[in-house]
């Protein structure tokens, strides 16, 4: 799942559920639920001759731009500043995956340690995707967007 598909589960958890010591460890648990079903995901790198960048850095471009309008909305819009706390349970089991694909595959190719449970799990729930499953997410997010929206109301 995009980033922004993970932040936008876990804010509409928060949203739903008032309890916080309920709510965050939902939240966190959505990720891997999320991580289990369809989800948009790149088999290569190629890049597109017309517009000069891969699918995987158009998707990543746009992922990083909706969080950060998912972070504003929340905080200024809907006035629920408290829900990208939320947002931020619902993504944080990817920001493990942050040191090892940045560093340690793109940079030190040669360094790849094993990884421990949670990274096992984590990888091994990651069964279904490619890159047909983008209109799924889109779908996704837009349909959460609008329950978040009736939530926050």
């Amino acid at each position: 799942m995009t980033a922004s598909n993970h932040f936008i589960t876990g804010a509409t958890i928060g949203a739903a559920i008032a309890n916080p010591w309920v709510a965050i460890p939902l939240a966190v648990a959505s990720h891997f639920v999320l991580d289990a079903g369809p989800q948009y995901g790149y088999d290569d790198e190629r890049e597109d001759k017309r517009l000069g960048l891969s699918l995987f850095q158009w998707v990543l471009a746009l992922d990083i731009m909706m969080f950060a309008i998912l972070i504003w909305m929340l905080t200024f819009v809907i006035d629920r500043p408290e829900l990208v706390f939320f947002g931020l349970a619902g993504y944080s089991p990817d920001l493990m995956w942050i040191h090892r694909f940045f560093v340690t595959e793109k940079v030190a190719k040669n360094l790849r340690p094993k990884m421990n449970r949670l990274q096992k799990f984590h990888a091994s729930v990651q069964k279904l995707e490619s890159p047909k499953f983008l209109p799924f997410e889109v779908g996704y997010f837009i349909a959460l967007a609008y329950g978040l929206i009736i939530l926050s109301a």
